[in-house]
Formats: structure tokens, sequence, C-alpha cells
């Protein structure tokens, strides 16, 4: 795939990397499947409070779609860049 219609990978900061990396650490998932697993069970405690909380369910919704989407990337190497109306 040509890089030169791909937008510059957007710099994160250390404190989702250092996430990022312990959960990668941890787990230390292998496939999709593994790392499906590994999100599940790390947010899934927090997801159940969100409710609890009574926090509106088309936020976890949202976000549900968002890791989906990741996830198939990951697994067909695929990279994608929204970029925002401003």
């Amino acid at each position: 795939m040509s890089d030169a219609l791909m937008a510059p990978r957007k710099k994160r900061n250390e404190f989702s990397q250092a996430i990022a990396k312990s959960i990668l650490e941890n787990y230390q998932p292998k496939t999709v499947a593994e790392m499906q697993n590994a999100l599940k069970d790390i947010f899934g405690p927090m997801f159940e409070a969100m409710l609890q909380g009574n926090c509106l369910s088309t936020v976890l919704y949202d976000l549900q779609r968002a890791i989906q989407v990741d996830l198939l990337c990951i697994k067909h190497n695929v990279q994608i860049y929204l970029v925002a109306d401003s």
C-alpha cells in the first residue's frame, strides 16, 4: 500500500502509550480473539460500573463499534485515518 495518500499518524499521548504497552505485555495477545478477550477483561468492569451509574447506553455502543472497527483493521492490516470537520 502506498503511503502517498495516507495522512501522517497522529502522535499519541504518553499515558495512552503506557496503557497499551502494559496491556500487550500482560496479556500477550497473538490473535484477534485473544485481543478481544483482553479488552473485554479490561473494559468489562468499567462498562458495568458506567451502566450502574445511569450512563447512556449509546456511549457504550459507539465505543463497542469503534473497538470492532479497530480489531478488523488489525486483523486485515488496514489503516484508517479519520479527519474531523472543523
